[in-house]
């Protein structure tokens, strides 16, 4: 993640403009973090950081086909993975794929397919601690409470909450990885500016430098 550290700059102003969007727009509201609203809960900012990062953007909708992308973001799927959908999302990160799934509660079979262990109680998010894995960042921004991920062995910490509870981690998977984060508040339009979330955010794009990003909205 140290070759994020040259494109923060480029990541913080295309965070500016996201802010003036849904500034803008403020009754809006996007409870699933779509790619496609500018409400302060929306994660337009998201694909408007990963473009002035030279990657190529685009929804994934009508079908959940993940080929052709080096990146896809999961954020709180609203409806519900099959298995097989689920299967498939291994498939791919496991031939060289980077999945980002920032969810509050999760999906039964995506968690259950990537081996994501939920603590089941709720503790705060407003301020997280960075360990040294990312680059750049010390702290993050989310939102007032946050249910905590326990990690395994193979699960590196890169987030931790009030009394050390995993906020989120990094986990190599065949030629892929998962990064899993407990609050995708943390990488949404009205959060980037505070902390180090924008740096935080280039950093995950930095995973796959100038790959296609993909934004699932097939399961909003």
């Amino acid at each position: 993640m140290k070759r994020a550290r040259g494109w923060i700059i480029a990541a913080i102003a295309s965070a500016a403009l996201a802010v003036v969007a849904y500034a803008l727009q403020p009754q809006q509201d996007s409870p699933e973090h779509s790619s496609s609203s500018d409400a302060a809960n929306g994660a337009s900012a998201a694909l408007l950081y990963a473009e002035a990062m030279g990657h190529p953007t685009s929804p994934i909708a009508g079908s959940f086909d993940l080929s052709g992308y080096g990146i896809v973001f999961v954020f709180t799927p609203t409806s519900s993975y099959t298995s097989d959908e689920a299967q498939q999302a291994v498939a791919w990160v496991r031939s060289g794929g980077v999945l980002i799934y920032a969810s509050e509660q999760g999906d039964r079979d995506l968690d259950g397919a990537l081996g994501v262990r939920r603590v089941g109680g709720y503790v705060s998010g407003v301020s997280e601690t960075a360990t040294p894995i990312l680059s750049g960042v010390k702290t993050v921004t989310g939102g007032p409470a946050v249910m905590p991920v326990d990690l395994s062995r193979d699960q590196v910490a890169i987030l931790r909450t009030v009394n050390q509870f995993g906020g989120g981690y990094i986990q190599r998977l065949g030629s892929g990885i998962v990064v899993v984060l407990a609050d995708p508040l943390v990488l949404c339009n009205g959060y980037l500016e505070k902390s180090d979330n924008g740096a935080l955010l280039a950093d995950l794009l930095s995973l796959a430098p100038a790959a296609a990003v993909g934004f699932d909205e097939y399961h909003h």
